[in-house]
């Protein structure tokens, strides 16, 4: 399963994207991607989450296109969430 709760907001000419967790399959999640209509525009590395009141985020650059989040598991899997509001 993808990335959960996204919510997504601008500022400034840029975009910040905010998620809860990605639920493991069968290998651990190594990593999420930010892709703006097929295109990297973003990583960061997944670490546990400790607290809901403390989700994952990314500030990317503003970016015409569906925007989608991905979490990455440990043998390259994806599961991707749409990211527009």
């Amino acid at each position: 399963q993808g990335p959960r709760g996204v919510s997504v907001s601008e500022t400034e000419g840029k975009i910040h994207l905010e998620w809860q967790t990605a639920y493991a399959g069968d290998f651990p999640i190594v990593k999420y991607e930010v892709m703006a209509d097929g295109i990297k525009v973003g990583e960061i590395p997944h670490t546990p989450q400790l607290l809901k009141s403390k989700p994952f985020n990314i500030d990317i650059e503003k970016v015409p296109g569906k925007i989608t989040l991905a979490a990455i598991d440990s043998e390259g899997n994806r599961a991707e969430t749409e990211a527009n509001a």
